[in-house]
């Protein structure tokens, strides 16, 4: 057995793994919980899934979800409605929202590209996504490519940003049939 390797008492790593989840507000993989608790995998996975099984019994207004080797504590689909009028928003401006939804729907988009698309003003909002962890920047050349991080995938919901480029996608379509036909 590894020796640093720690033991926990399934009560107590189940209480860690509650308050680590409900901080984060993001999903966390399992690879991340090891490292950070120096515990064994399935150990982990044992309490999470009694964590998991616990909100399911008393019918809680938060569930466990686990997709893709990761878990998030997220409010149930019922309540999310409600909820979300009390829930915090995204300390952004109107603008710098509008940059972040063009960055998420074209991405990888050039820097250069998104500032020819919104203005000067874009490089300040660019910076601002970028320092509260929305957009991260990969230099290349004089510019960056910019792309959304898993913090804002995780805040929007994936589904919801491949619903948003399907919908581009389709009214890009239909607006090149209606150039060819005239």
């Amino acid at each position: 057995m590894d020796h640093k390797r720690k033991r926990f008492d399934p009560e107590k790593l189940k209480s860690t793994l509650e308050a680590i989840l409900f901080s984060s507000g993001r999903p966390i993989s399992i690879d991340e919980l090891k490292t950070v608790l120096k515990t064994d995998e399935q150990e982990l996975k044992n309490a999470l899934d009694k964590l998991k099984e616990e909100y399911n019994y008393r019918k809680s207004g938060l569930e466990i979800f686990y997709f893709q080797n990761q878990y998030v504590m997220q409010v149930r689909k019922e309540y999310s409605k409600i909820a979300r009028k009390f829930a915090p928003g995204l300390d952004i401006s109107r603008a710098a929202l509008k940059t972040l939804s063009l960055i998420a729907i074209e991405q990888p988009i050039m820097k250069s590209k998104v500032v020819e698309i919104r203005g000067k003003h874009a490089y300040k909002h660019i910076k601002e996504l970028i320092r509260q962890g929305y957009v991260k920047a990969e230099k290349t050349g004089k510019t960056s490519v910019l792309k959304t991080t898993e913090r804002f995938t995780s805040l929007i919901g994936e589904e919801n940003i491949k619903k948003a480029k399907i919908k581009k996608e389709l009214k890009n379509e239909s607006g090149n049939s209606e150039e060819k036909t005239q």
